[in-house]
């Protein structure tokens, strides 16, 4: 689910509308990493869209900004949150908490804050479903009639309340997963994301064998490489020639995933994310 470029719309109507009218639209992207307590995590931005056009492509109003962060535990099957901003009624704000869990079968019971009035429990899985563009896993709560997508979110989106119709305010909104897509390019939204992204604009980082070819050219001020797991520890640290073309061979760590940093002094530059294959 943390992949970089991931885009989520979210459609929001009230409660008791019976044409459900759409009165607002915003969109979650993912886009870069981050270490946050020693953890690598995938940022998500938000932004309004407007809510008078409701097909693609959807037209930004203002600026993203940085919504909170979401971290894949592949190993668990779970994935973890942190929320910069109030978002529903119940999952915290600026500390971590479990956003879904898909170690679970038929008869299990997945424990979320974004269920408000009984936890989730698989009544139905259906596996390998072509949605959203992708192949998934799909689970329902038939007490509740609620859809969960693996690597996707909840059929209410991806932080949002999922059992909001138990509401009695006929105000109240409900939001709704609209689109979604991880495409490049996705095609949803009209322009382009407007914050820099890491991409190594001066350098080329390849894997060669048993080795990590990095390549610095000679206009980057870059002074230092780091080398971070995703436990957030340091694997390597290279000093580098700044304004030098440069070719440096560092062995791999191992298959994985990892964070390459360029930095000058203690200013971080660029950040990527690599992926290590075995090397056969």
């Amino acid at each position: 689910m943390a992949v970089n470029n991931a885009r989520w719309i979210i459609t929001e109507h009230e409660l008791y509308d019976p044409f459900n009218q759409i009165v607002n639209m915003y969109e979650y992207l993912s886009d870069g990493d981050t270490l946050v307590n020693n953890l690598v995590y995938t940022k998500i931005y938000k932004r309004l869209l407007d809510p008078t056009i409701i097909q693609p492509p959807f037209v930004p109003i203002g600026d993203y900004t940085l919504h909170g962060f979401i971290r894949d535990d592949s190993e668990n099957e779970k994935v973890y949150a942190i929320l910069l901003h109030e978002t529903n009624q119940e999952c915290p704000i600026n500390e971590e908490y479990l956003l879904y869990d898909f170690d679970v079968s038929v008869g299990d019971t997945i424990y979320t804050c974004q269920m408000l009035f009984g936890d989730f429990i698989v009544s139905v899985l259906w596996e390998n479903i072509f949605s959203y563009g992708i192949f998934t896993n799909v689970y329902w709560d038939e007490r509740f009639s609620v859809d969960i997508w693996e690597g996707i979110g909840m059929d209410s989106g991806l932080f949002e309340d999922a059992d909001v119709f138990v509401k009695e305010n006929p105000s109240y909104l409900v939001a709704q997963l609209y689109k979604y897509c991880r495409e490049i390019p996705c095609g949803l939204i009209v322009g382009t994301r407007d914050n820099n992204r890491a991409s190594f604009n001066n350098s080329l980082i390849r894997q060669v064998e048993s080795e990590l070819i990095l390549r610095i050219q000679s206009g980057s001020k870059v002074n230092r490489f780091l080398l971070f797991n995703y436990a957030g520890q340091i694997v390597e640290d290279v000093e580098l020639i700044p304004y030098k073309d440069q070719t440096y061979r560092i062995k791999t760590p191992g298959a994985g995933f990892y964070i390459g940093v360029l930095q000058n002094n203690q200013t971080i530059l660029e950040k990527q994310k690599i992926v290590v294959i075995e090397n056969r």
